[in-house]
C-alpha cells in the first residue's frame, strides 16, 4: 500500500524504474495491521499510479490468511497487469513461515530489471 501512495503522489509524466508489489492491501476492511489503516482513508487514484511505472511485479499467494484473494487479484485488475500467484505461501511473513526470512523471488526480479 505504502508504493501506490507514493506513486499517486509523484509529480505529472513523471516515473520511477520498477515496482513490486507483494500481497498489497487496499482497502481497510482487509487490512487489520494498525499502522497502516490511514492508507486506506481516501481511494487510491489508479490513473495516475498506472502511469507512474511500465514495469510492474504483482505478487500474491493463493491462501494468504490476511488478504482475501479476491483483493491480492484487484491492484493487477486496476492497473492492467499480470499477477504472479505464488501457490500455498500465505502472507510472505515470518509469523507464516521462517523460510520468508529471505525471499529468493525477488532476486529472480531484480535480475530482470539489469
Amino acid at each position: 500500500a505504502l508504493i501506490l501512495r507514493y506513486l499517486e503522489k509523484l509529480a505529472d509524466g513523471k516515473q520511477i524504474g520498477a515496482a513490486i508489489c507483494v500481497a498489497t492491501p487496499t482497502k481497510k476492511s482487509t487490512s487489520k495491521y494498525p499502522p497502516i489503516q490511514n492508507f486506506f482513508e481516501d481511494d487510491f487514484n489508479w490513473p495516475k499510479i498506472k502511469l507512474a511505472t511500465n514495469k510492474w511485479f504483482i505478487i500474491g499467494s493463493d491462501n494468504d490468511p490476511y488478504i482475501p484473494f479476491k483483493e491480492i487479484k484487484f491492484t493487477p485488475e486496476k492497473l492492467s497487469q499480470k499477477l504472479i500467484v505464488k501457490p500455498n505461501q500465505g502472507h510472505f511473513n515470518l509469523e507464516f513461515s521462517p523460510k520468508f526470512k529471505q525471499f529468493p523471488f525477488l532476486l529472480e526480479i531484480f535480475d530482470q530489471l539489469e
